[in-house]
């Protein structure tokens, strides 16, 4: 029997499925009950009806799960709207997806489950609209700031392992982020945030975000060797209407580069040569 710990909601959820007119439901059937409920979603104009609506689709999400048949690596097939990514050594599963709201900035509010093979733990996040986290400090479950993730790989962080995670976010009409964020899980839950980067100012950070223009795009990724962290440089490319600076590519290349434990920051790499440009 698998063992769950539930985090950031006031709710406690049975281990057995829940059955209609006697008869078990599938976690295929709630798959396509979800699907349903995000079509409904399409359909309405009220946030307060959305946000219920988006909670459901949690409290489905959490109780398929459960199910002792359910293959953790299933990419929800009939569910664009979740994303599912599994760490390089395929002990955490993490299934994150945002639902849009209706409003003027464009934003969503912003939902993740991760299952831990190794502990056999599921950790639940919920975010009401994706923040901008500070770089420094750590971050508890139950303040997760929101986001897709799409890449989790293992690294060591001092004595413990920890899962560095890639994710980004829509902000507003005029910004989306990019994050690098350190994940350290256990038993009781997880805190975000490892002192492990060292930006070109020679001080550490626990994560590095990126902001940059809604209609740009920008790479964030691991090398093949997962020894570096390969990024667009950022620049100013215009002004909003407050006259806050957007930022977007310059067509150069930046990384953080393992040493020692720390994530250093490298400026103007080459990215299609394992080696630094030398200057």
């Amino acid at each position: 029997m698998k063992h769950y710990l539930l985090i950031a909601l006031a709710l406690v959820f049975a281990v057995a499925v829940n059955a209609q007119e006697g008869e078990e439901i599938s976690w295929q059937e709630r798959e396509a009950n979800i699907r349903q409920m995000f079509s409904e979603i399409d359909q309405m104009e009220d946030n307060d009806a959305i946000t219920r609506m988006a909670d459901s689709i949690q409290r489905e999400m959490i109780e398929i799960l459960m199910y002792e048949d359910f293959p953790f690596d299933y990419e929800f097939d009939l569910l664009p709207n979740v994303g599912c990514v599994v760490s390089d050594d395929g002990l955490l599963y993490m299934y994150s997806w945002n639902v849009p709201l209706k409003d003027q900035n464009n934003t969503s509010q912003f939902y993740a489950l991760c299952y831990n093979k190794a502990l056999g733990v599921t950790y639940v996040f919920a975010q009401g609209i994706p923040r901008v986290p500070s770089e420094k400090g750590n971050i508890a479950e139950s303040d997760w700031y929101g986001a897709m993730y799409y890449k989790i790989t293992p690294v060591r962080v001092k004595d413990n392992i920890g899962y560095l995670m890639l994710g980004y976010a829509p902000i507003d009409n005029n910004r989306q982020y990019k994050i690098i964020d350190i994940m350290m899980p256990n038993k009781r839950g997880v805190k975000f945030g490892g002192n492990v980067f060292q930006k070109e100012d020679g001080k550490k950070y626990s994560r590095i975000v990126f902001q940059y223009g809604r209609n740009v795009q920008m790479s964030l990724e691991m090398d093949k060797k997962k020894k570096k962290i390969l990024f667009d440089h950022l620049t100013e490319i215009g002004r909003d209407e407050d006259g806050k600076p957007i930022m977007g590519p310059d067509m150069s290349v930046d990384a953080f580069i393992l040493k020692k434990g720390m994530w250093v920051y490298k400026g103007d790499v080459d990215a299609k040569n394992p080696r630094e440009k030398k200057k």
